[in-house]
């Protein structure tokens, strides 16, 4: 089945609405879906044509995302890794320091990565790290040298990633190698389809539903213990409640260092539902909280975890308070779509895929 087949039944089934500038984007990813399922080395010495990859950015909740699956569902024997983009970071950081006093480090890693890679996927393309952006071109440069294929969603158009950023000057060629090596497109589309259908999903309580949450939880595992301590990335984490399936924490436990990426990775492996207590009001959250609890929606999006949430503050209200309506506007967008029901079938069967 074609991609705009198949865009064409979702339609038809209500998953995804009619938008010409989709159609737009899928053209595109239709041609780079057939070089790469279409140009195959007979013999080890052969090389293949160099394919221009994609770097597609666009508004939040516009369905980069969503495109995006449907596009590595066409690739049958086409050796993919997918990745968000910090979680990738994280993995250089820590292979470069296990090659520490090596020569080449960067080649090296990108090397290993392409034993088993043709085709590298980064979800949420955001450079804010400076020692990242530092980094970054020497990066892409052995991509395409070892004609590793780079597919990027970005919610910022190529030109402006790391604006405002140290030494950004040096951060340059990157951008140029990404404008040569990416075609680069601009998925235009006024409304976040991300935002339908998170009413009433039951998974979003005020502070005087505490009892409420609590059935809802004990529903789902009516054998979970309390109070138990639970050994994270060979970190003690407290938790309230926890089950076979769901886990339950207060806020402060959860997004506080020393939690980091890793952590919320190792739950999201874990536990399909995870409930948050007492979520402050954003305007009330530290810096430190706030970038943790975006990193953590990152994680939990990407591996299909439900969660559940007990709150000051209601979904919308971090769509209009800093530092999420600007910095922000992924996390706030998706922490609306992840207390639909539509979120939940969605993910599903991604969450089966993650974790087989």
């Amino acid at each position: 089945m074609s991609l705009l087949a198949a865009y064409e039944h979702a339609i038809a089934v209500g998953t995804m609405s009619d938008v010409a500038a989709q159609r737009e984007v899928l053209v595109h990813f239709q041609r780079l879906a057939d070089a790469l399922t279409g140009t195959r080395r007979r013999f080890p010495w052969q090389r293949v044509p160099q394919i221009q990859g994609i770097y597609l950015h666009g508004p939040v909740g516009s369905g980069k995302t969503s495109l995006l699956d449907m596009f590595l569902q066409q690739l049958q024997g086409v050796a993919v890794g997918r990745f968000h983009f910090h979680q990738f970071m994280q993995q250089v950081d820590a292979r470069l320091r296990a090659l520490q006093g090596q020569s080449d480090p960067l080649r090296r890693i990108v090397a290993q990565y392409a034993k088993t890679t043709r085709l590298l996927c980064l979800d949420e393309f955001l450079v804010q790290d400076v020692a990242h952006a530092m980094m970054l071109a020497e990066l892409l440069k052995a991509l395409a040298a070892h004609e590793v294929v780079l597919v990027a969603t970005s919610n910022t158009a190529p030109e402006n990633l790391y604006l405002n950023g140290v030494q950004r000057d040096r951060f340059l060629p990157a951008i140029v190698l990404l404008q040569t090596h990416c075609e680069v497109l601009e998925l235009v589309s006024g409304q976040d389809f991300r935002l339908k259908n998170t009413a009433g999903s039951g998974t979003w309580y005020t502070l005087d539903e505490e009892n409420q949450m609590r059935e809802a939880f004990f529903e789902r595992d009516p054998h979970a213990e309390k109070d138990l301590m639970l050994n994270v990335q060979n970190r003690p984490i407290p938790a309230r409640y926890c089950g076979a399936y769901s886990v339950w924490f207060a806020f402060e436990t959860l997004y506080n260092l020393p939690r980091s990426t890793l952590d919320y990775l190792e739950i999201a492996h874990r536990f399909d539902t995870v409930f948050i207590d007492e979520l402050p009001d954003p305007s009330a959250m530290s810096s430190t909280q706030c970038l943790l609890f975006a990193q953590c929606m990152d994680v939990f999006y990407d591996n299909g975890v439900r969660m559940v949430v007990r709150s000051a503050a209601r979904p919308d209200a971090f769509l209009t308070t800093e530092p999420f309506a600007s910095t922000w506007q992924r996390t706030a967008s998706r922490l609306q779509e992840m207390q639909s029901e539509a979120y939940f079938f969605h993910h599903l069967a991604r969450r089966v895929d993650v974790l087989q």
